[in-house]
């Protein structure tokens, strides 16, 4: 590889496989896992893969999922993360409270977005009609992986088009938290260590 970034401890975190700029970035793509896989034989852990023709760059995190675009080399401290990530379980618990709603499909939504983070997707969308509980569904969901070892210590931001279905969706998400999580609405206080962010578009 052209680079390999190594933790403290001597083990190798992230390689890089740098193309001239003339070069299409994905002709790295290749010799880039070589060298990972390479490097995993050696030292039993899989590092992060970047590949650049100095214009793009793309990472392969290691779980599984497709190369995607990044603008920048990670820190040590991010490195870590998405090696720790790799070892945590899935969300178990995605159990709706039947007091709040009894309704199955905020269920079924609370369950498939938690299922799509547990396979470390990075998206998940949810479409329900005006009225059904999209934000109960969303705090249920919220709660569950801000609970759950894969997400934890994670900040959410909430964003609507109007301040007031900000305030009426902190309210909701106030009675399915119980406290658990700190929420606020979005200002320009450094010092608000809120988890849960809440502000319009």
């Amino acid at each position: 590889a052209d680079y390999v970034l190594y933790d403290t401890n001597g083990k190798p975190l992230a390689v890089i496989e740098a193309k001239r700029t003339c070069k299409d970035v994905e002709t790295g793509a290749k010799q880039a896992k070589i060298y990972a896989e390479a490097l995993k034989d050696k030292f039993g852990i899989m590092p992060v893969i970047f590949y650049t023709n100095g214009y793009q760059i793309y990472m392969v995190d290691g779980v599984g999922g497709p190369a995607r675009r990044v603008f920048g080399y990670y820190s040590l401290k991010e490195l870590h993360s998405l090696i720790v990530r790799r070892k945590l379980g899935a969300i178990e618990d995605t159990r709706v409270n039947q007091e709040i709603s009894d309704r199955y499909f905020i269920q079924n939504a609370c369950t498939a977005v938690c299922t799509a983070y547990s396979g470390f997707m990075r998206k998940a969308l949810n479409v329900m009609a005006t009225g059904t509980g999209k934000t109960y569904a969303s705090a249920f969901a919220v709660r569950e992986m801000l609970s759950s070892r894969l997400l934890r210590k994670k900040k959410v931001l909430f964003l609507s088009h109007r301040e007031m279905i900000n305030s009426q969706a902190e309210a909701s998400y106030h009675i399915v938290m119980g406290g658990a999580f700190k929420t606020a609405q979005l200002s320009g206080n450094c010092q608000d260590l809120s988890m849960i962010k809440f502000s319009p578009r």
